[in-house]
């Protein structure tokens, strides 16, 4: 079957037979915990624009480059109304940034290599409903790996950027009064 007829219309079940964006990744995540939502729909949009809104400041706000090339990549392949395999080619400019510029070698750097295979990979598995090798399976493992990559890219750049605010708020002079003020050369 199409995921095209899984628009996010009022439909809380998602095709098993293809890639899931933002909005459908909800949809399935719930429905394998088995946790039934009685607005599934609104949460699921709300999921969607969270994540993309998520994506987009990490893009900007990321300390490499290639981070936020896998942010932007990851909003083209989730905020889409249908997701299709096509578009983990975007995830191929990210890869070619890490490996062109990243020379530590942290576990950090290991675990987005990880997301990045598992999203881009062709991997096909045996599949005991149709009793033969399928690659349905994989899309969701695909659709997983964009998941974590945009949970792992959120979590680096606030380690990131935490100290760094910390330390611009720690150094920023308060005034206490016009006193201080004039002392210190400013105009009240």
């Amino acid at each position: 079957g199409s995921i095209s007829r899984v628009g996010g219309r009022g439909n809380s079940r998602v095709n098993v037979n293809g890639q899931l964006n933002f909005n459908q990744l909800f949809h399935y995540i719930t429905g394998v915990l088995r946790i039934s939502l009685p607005n599934a729909t609104m949460f699921a949009s709300l999921f969607r624009y969270a994540m993309t809104g998520a994506c987009i400041i990490c893009a900007f706000l990321a300390k490499q480059n290639w981070k936020s090339a896998c942010m932007c990549a990851c909003i083209i392949y989730g905020f889409q109304g249908t997701c299709s395999s096509y578009l983990l080619v975007f995830f191929i400019v990210p890869v070619m940034m890490l490996l062109d510029t990243e020379y530590k070698h942290s576990w950090l750097t290991y675990i987005y290599l990880a997301l990045f295979i598992f999203a881009i990979a062709p991997i096909c598995f045996p599949d005991l409903n149709i009793a033969g090798w399928s690659r349905y399976m994989p899309t969701k493992i695909s659709s997983l790996a964009v998941l974590g990559l945009v949970g792992i890219g959120c979590l680096d750049t606030l380690v990131y950027i935490v100290p760094i605010a910390k330390d611009k708020i720690k150094n920023r002079k308060i005034f206490k009064s016009k006193k201080d003020v004039l002392i210190k050369g400013g105009a009240v």
